[in-house]
Protein backbone atom coordinates (compact mmCIF):
# COMPACT_ATOMS: atom_id res chain seq x y z
CA UNK A 1 0.00 0.00 0.00
CA UNK A 2 3.22 2.10 -0.21
CA UNK A 3 1.73 3.27 -3.52
CA UNK A 4 -1.89 4.23 -2.47
CA UNK A 5 -1.15 7.06 0.69
CA UNK A 6 -4.73 7.98 -0.12
CA UNK A 7 -5.83 4.50 0.95
CA UNK A 8 -4.34 4.49 4.01
CA UNK A 9 -5.59 8.08 5.20
CA UNK A 10 -9.13 6.41 3.84
CA UNK A 11 -8.92 3.61 6.71
CA UNK A 12 -7.53 5.96 9.56
CA UNK A 13 -10.95 8.15 8.13
CA UNK A 14 -13.19 4.95 8.05
CA UNK A 15 -12.25 3.95 11.96
CA UNK A 16 -12.89 7.48 12.78
CA UNK A 17 -15.98 7.39 11.51
CA UNK A 18 -17.13 3.88 12.44
CA UNK A 19 -16.89 5.27 16.31
CA UNK A 20 -18.46 8.28 15.78
CA UNK A 21 -21.22 7.66 13.81
CA UNK A 22 -24.51 4.96 14.86
CA UNK A 23 -25.49 4.72 10.62
CA UNK A 24 -21.54 4.73 9.69
CA UNK A 25 -22.36 0.79 8.62
CA UNK A 26 -25.31 1.36 6.48
CA UNK A 27 -23.58 4.36 5.00
CA UNK A 28 -20.62 2.66 3.96
CA UNK A 29 -22.81 0.04 2.42
CA UNK A 30 -24.44 2.67 -0.23
CA UNK A 31 -20.96 4.17 -0.65
CA UNK A 32 -19.79 1.12 -1.70
CA UNK A 33 -22.50 0.72 -4.02
CA UNK A 34 -22.22 3.97 -4.87
CA UNK A 35 -18.36 3.83 -6.28
CA UNK A 36 -19.41 0.06 -7.26
CA UNK A 37 -21.41 1.79 -9.85
CA UNK A 38 -19.32 4.75 -10.87
CA UNK A 39 -16.42 2.04 -11.53
CA UNK A 40 -18.28 0.33 -14.11
CA UNK A 41 -19.21 3.45 -15.80
CA UNK A 42 -15.11 3.65 -17.25
CA UNK A 43 -16.02 7.58 -17.42
CA UNK A 44 -13.36 8.65 -19.70
CA UNK A 45 -12.36 11.81 -17.31
CA UNK A 46 -11.30 9.77 -14.78
CA UNK A 47 -7.95 9.98 -13.73
CA UNK A 48 -7.10 8.63 -10.57
CA UNK A 49 -8.61 5.30 -10.28
CA UNK A 50 -7.31 3.72 -13.19
CA UNK A 51 -3.76 4.71 -11.85
CA UNK A 52 -4.38 3.14 -8.28
CA UNK A 53 -4.63 -0.30 -9.66
CA UNK A 54 -1.34 -0.34 -11.17
CA UNK A 55 0.31 0.85 -8.22
CA UNK A 56 -1.08 -2.44 -5.98
CA UNK A 57 -0.85 -5.12 -8.51
CA UNK A 58 1.06 -8.54 -7.45
CA UNK A 59 3.89 -8.99 -9.52
CA UNK A 60 2.87 -11.78 -12.77
CA UNK A 61 -0.64 -10.66 -11.88
CA UNK A 62 -2.75 -10.16 -15.08
CA UNK A 63 -3.81 -6.42 -15.36
CA UNK A 64 -7.47 -6.81 -16.34
CA UNK A 65 -7.99 -9.99 -13.95
CA UNK A 66 -6.43 -7.59 -11.24
CA UNK A 67 -8.81 -4.67 -12.47
CA UNK A 68 -11.63 -6.75 -11.66
CA UNK A 69 -10.55 -8.04 -8.20
CA UNK A 70 -8.94 -4.37 -6.85
CA UNK A 71 -12.35 -2.90 -6.93
CA UNK A 72 -12.93 -2.43 -3.83
CA UNK A 73 -9.36 -1.54 -2.69
CA UNK A 74 -9.08 0.89 -5.75
CA UNK A 75 -12.40 2.84 -4.96
CA UNK A 76 -11.78 2.84 -1.08
CA UNK A 77 -11.04 6.43 -0.38
CA UNK A 78 -13.88 7.80 -2.73
CA UNK A 79 -16.17 5.20 -0.68
CA UNK A 80 -15.10 6.05 2.57
CA UNK A 81 -15.52 9.91 1.62
CA UNK A 82 -19.01 9.30 0.45
CA UNK A 83 -19.69 7.39 3.90
CA UNK A 84 -18.40 10.19 5.61
CA UNK A 85 -20.84 12.45 4.13
CA UNK A 86 -23.79 9.88 3.64
CA UNK A 87 -23.76 9.75 7.29
CA UNK A 88 -23.61 13.29 7.93
CA UNK A 89 -27.41 13.96 9.69
CA UNK A 90 -26.22 17.99 8.73
CA UNK A 91 -26.03 16.41 4.82
CA UNK A 92 -28.79 14.59 4.70
CA UNK A 93 -31.24 17.82 6.04
CA UNK A 94 -29.39 19.74 3.38
CA UNK A 95 -30.36 16.74 0.61
CA UNK A 96 -33.97 16.93 1.63
CA UNK A 97 -34.10 21.06 1.95
CA UNK A 98 -32.28 21.51 -1.39
CA UNK A 99 -35.18 19.08 -3.17
CA UNK A 100 -37.61 21.80 -2.42
CA UNK A 101 -40.47 19.63 -1.31
CA UNK A 102 -40.59 17.78 -4.62
CA UNK A 103 -39.71 13.97 -5.76
CA UNK A 104 -36.54 14.43 -7.72
CA UNK A 105 -36.38 12.94 -11.57
CA UNK A 106 -32.69 13.15 -11.61
CA UNK A 107 -29.47 14.34 -9.12
CA UNK A 108 -29.91 18.05 -11.17
CA UNK A 109 -33.28 18.21 -9.45
CA UNK A 110 -31.10 18.17 -5.95
CA UNK A 111 -28.13 20.35 -6.91
CA UNK A 112 -26.40 20.09 -3.13
CA UNK A 113 -25.77 16.56 -4.55
CA UNK A 114 -23.49 16.30 -7.67
CA UNK A 115 -21.80 19.88 -7.04
CA UNK A 116 -20.31 18.43 -3.53
CA UNK A 117 -19.66 15.49 -4.79
CA UNK A 118 -17.38 16.95 -7.15
CA UNK A 119 -15.95 19.29 -4.80
CA UNK A 120 -15.28 16.54 -2.61
CA UNK A 121 -13.38 13.96 -4.31
CA UNK A 122 -11.49 16.71 -6.54
CA UNK A 123 -13.37 15.61 -9.91
CA UNK A 124 -15.26 18.32 -11.37
CA UNK A 125 -16.25 16.76 -14.13
CA UNK A 126 -18.20 14.42 -11.91
CA UNK A 127 -20.73 17.14 -11.40
CA UNK A 128 -21.97 17.41 -14.72
CA UNK A 129 -21.99 13.98 -15.02
CA UNK A 130 -23.74 12.89 -11.68
CA UNK A 131 -26.08 15.84 -12.68
CA UNK A 132 -28.00 13.68 -15.32
CA UNK A 133 -28.45 10.42 -13.30
CA UNK A 134 -31.79 9.54 -13.08
CA UNK A 135 -31.26 6.14 -11.77
CA UNK A 136 -28.14 4.03 -9.56
CA UNK A 137 -27.30 3.83 -5.76
CA UNK A 138 -26.70 7.65 -5.17
CA UNK A 139 -29.94 8.89 -6.75
CA UNK A 140 -32.10 6.08 -5.06
CA UNK A 141 -30.26 7.65 -2.05
CA UNK A 142 -30.99 10.77 -2.82
CA UNK A 143 -34.80 10.12 -3.57
CA UNK A 144 -35.34 8.58 -0.42
CA UNK A 145 -33.50 11.50 1.47
CA UNK A 146 -35.67 13.84 0.33
CA UNK A 147 -38.93 11.29 0.35
CA UNK A 148 -38.39 10.93 4.29
CA UNK A 149 -38.28 14.61 4.77
CA UNK A 150 -41.56 15.32 2.49
CA UNK A 151 -43.32 12.41 4.86
CA UNK A 152 -41.83 13.78 8.05
CA UNK A 153 -43.67 17.76 7.19
CA UNK A 154 -46.99 15.70 5.87
CA UNK A 155 -47.29 14.09 9.00
CA UNK A 156 -46.41 17.07 11.29
CA UNK A 157 -48.61 19.13 9.14
CA UNK A 158 -51.68 16.52 9.44
CA UNK A 159 -51.05 17.00 13.75
CA UNK A 160 -51.25 20.52 13.49
CA UNK A 161 -54.48 20.60 11.95
CA UNK A 162 -55.72 17.87 13.88
CA UNK A 163 -54.99 19.86 17.11
CA UNK A 164 -57.04 23.33 15.47
CA UNK A 165 -59.87 20.84 14.49
CA UNK A 166 -59.48 21.38 10.93
CA UNK A 167 -58.50 17.82 10.32
CA UNK A 168 -60.77 14.56 11.86
CA UNK A 169 -59.42 11.79 12.79
CA UNK A 170 -59.60 8.97 10.37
Amino acid sequence: MAGCPEAVQAQEDHRRLLRRSPVAGSSFEVAEAVTAWWWAQKWPEERLSPMRPEAAVPAGEDPQRWRILARDLVTYPETVTLARLLASPAWQLRVAADGGGHLPYRLADVPCVPSELGHRLRRSWLTERLAACTHGPLFAWTYQCVRRRMLVQTYYLQLRLRGRGILGCN
